[in-house]
């Protein structure tokens, strides 16, 4: 029942959302507030899609420098590679961990058990 009523909120908050959009943030919902006790406060909800869309963007806009830098390396010759190079494959690494983290939740779940 918790998790219609959520799709239902989240239609109501996004009527323009796509099934995949919804689907996305019902799982990242999901995933900040287990037991979905946000459902029961209109502002308590808002905040949290609030928080969500600013990860989301600030996470998308990461990978999108990323790929700019990644596609410059990709067109280095070999023999030009160099230290500053290894630091562009490191920052991909890192956002696409983020990624990763962010639609696993397992970076949430390490920070309710510490």
């Amino acid at each position: 029942m918790s998790l219609s009523l959520l799709i239902d909120q989240l239609n109501e908050q996004l009527p323009n959302a796509s099934e995949r959009r919804l689907a996305c943030l019902a799982m990242l919902v999901c995933d900040r507030s287990p037991t979905l006790a946000c459902l029961n406060d209109k502002a308590s909800f808002s905040s949290l899609l609030d928080d969500i869309h600013l990860k989301i963007q600030s996470l998308d806009d990461q990978h999108a420098a990323v790929a700019l830098e990644l596609e410059s390396l990709a067109q280095t010759e070999p023999c030009e590679f160099e230290p500053k190079h290894i630091w562009t494959l490191i920052r991909a690494i890192k956002v696409q961990s983020q990624f990763v983290d962010l639609l696993t939740g397992v970076k949430i779940e390490q920070e309710a058990t510490n």
